[in-house]
């Protein structure tokens, strides 16, 4: 039976699109989604998207759908489109992108993706990791390696603390690089961190700066990404897409966030479990995991730069709308219409909230530290204390020991004169023994 003509409606992230990174990118993945529509339905409805809109609730054109960019949420026809950790894949997701991304919160397609042909994986991935070793690049531009690392260490990369997936986290910025220098100092074993190069907090400056100058175990680096982990004893990462690039390169990651890539890491869940990256013995990759990422890379993800990839997704995004059965939430083309204005004024608040979650970490951050400085100022008076004490008890002492003196010098003064005059009387009786003896018989009578 012939399908009926049904609207579809696309967001435009021109905002992204003057992005110098990975705008091209952008502008071609979105050139090949509204050119894979074109043949496929007569109507279709383009809106601009604003940045910052992830939160904004979308909703699809009356009987329609909606393909909606770099936003999140569970809405029957609305499919969610964004660049995945790994150029040029782009994902085009029921739900979203990190830890809200469907398959991150699917256990049905997790094992889907650990059931995938072992074979075919090994050879996804080596095409993979054969391109980062070769090319050295990743989604933000690397400088080359020149400096000296340890010969053994865990590598560290942070994220931009302010990217709403950070809400995802188990362990918060400060905590994983506090416990992880500890951890460091403590076994000896070096760590080498690599800050995010858009990150332009303060509190992250800080805490790297004060820890690489405290600690002899802990380096900060601008290393190319692909060099630092090719080295590196294992990593550790809350869910930066750094992680999944350690995958590829067989690393053992220690994931500590949700993410697409969370299931095939070893999970951390609490701070007492970072040690186990530390363990000079790693365990081997399995074959799920390398299973489970190169569902990933082919599957789960498209080429955005291929646009016969991109035609088969779109493809069976709208075959799974037309199997549709269920009521759905649905949008006149005056509520569509009346959301543009709605997701550029969101967008200034997602510029706000950002800045909120930064100001939260900075304000953690330096209230730890006055909380640091003011368990340092009981510390310091609770010693002052105990010295003035010790001095007072001590002075007593003094106190003390200066009267024994001078009551041993009193009698050692009196014995000295006494005994000078013993010493005149010795004399005087060597110098004229029988009239001292006569004087003293006279002076002395028994």
């Amino acid at each position: 039976m012939e399908r009926k003509p049904f609207p579809v409606a696309v967001e435009l992230p021109t905002d992204w699109f003057r992005n110098p990174i990975d705008g091209t990118r952008h502008r071609i993945f979105l050139t090949n989604v509204l050119g894979s529509l074109s043949k496929a339905v007569p109507d279709i409805h383009v809106s601009d998207v604003p940045w910052g809109n992830d939160f904004v609730e979308r909703v699809p054109p009356e009987n329609g759908v909606l393909f909606s960019f770099h936003s999140v949420g569970n809405v029957t026809n609305v499919w969610r489109l964004k660049e995945s950790a790994v150029p040029p894949l782009y994902a085009i997701d029921r739900s979203g992108h990190s830890g809200w991304s469907e398959i991150a919160n699917s256990a049905e397609l997790q094992e889907k993706a650990r059931s995938y042909d072992i074979v075919k994986s090994r050879e996804v991935i080596e095409r993979y990791k054969n391109n980062f070793l070769k090319n050295r690049s990743s989604k933000y531009d690397q400088p080359a390696s020149t400096e000296t690392l340890p010969s053994s260490y865990v590598f560290i990369p942070l994220q931009v603390q302010s990217d709403p997936v950070v809400q995802f986290a188990n362990i918060d910025v400060i905590t994983l690089v506090t416990e992880a220098a500890r951890v460091a100092k403590q076994r000896g074993i070096h760590v080498v961190v690599k800050r995010h190069p858009f990150c332009d907090s303060t509190t992250v400056e800080a805490l790297l700066t004060e820890t690489s100058e405290s600690n002899l175990f802990f380096h900060v680096s601008s290393g190319n990404i692909h060099t630092l982990i090719e080295h590196s004893l294992s990593v550790l990462a809350i869910n930066s897409g750094v992680g999944l690039e350690a995958l590829i390169h067989g690393k053992p990651v220690y994931g500590c966030g949700l993410s697409e890539w969370y299931p095939a890491s070893h999970q951390i869940t609490g701070p007492a479990q970072i040690e186990q990256a530390f363990r000079a013995e790693q365990p081997a990759q399995d074959n799920a995991s390398i299973s489970y990422i190169a569902y990933l890379l082919s599957e789960y993800w498209v080429d955005g730069l291929d646009y016969e990839a991109v035609c088969r997704r779109i493809k069976d995004c709208l075959e799974e709308f037309s199997q549709q059965s269920a009521a759905v939430q649905i949008a006149s083309e005056d509520m569509q219409n009346e959301q543009i204005p709605a997701l550029r004024k969101s967008g200034r608040l997602g510029d706000i909230e950002r800045q909120l979650i930064q100001s939260t970490l900075d304000l953690k951050y330096f209230r730890q530290k006055l909380e640091g400085l003011e368990e340092e100022n009981v510390r310091l008076s609770r010693e002052l204390r105990d010295e003035k004490t010790a001095f007072r008890a001590a002075d007593n002492d003094r106190r003390d020991k200066v009267a024994q003196i001078t009551a041993l010098n009193k009698a050692s003064s009196l014995l000295n004169a006494q005994l000078a005059e013993n010493k005149k009387q010795l004399k005087k009786l060597r110098d004229h023994p029988i009239r001292n003896a006569i004087e003293s018989l006279i002076h002395n009578p028994r």
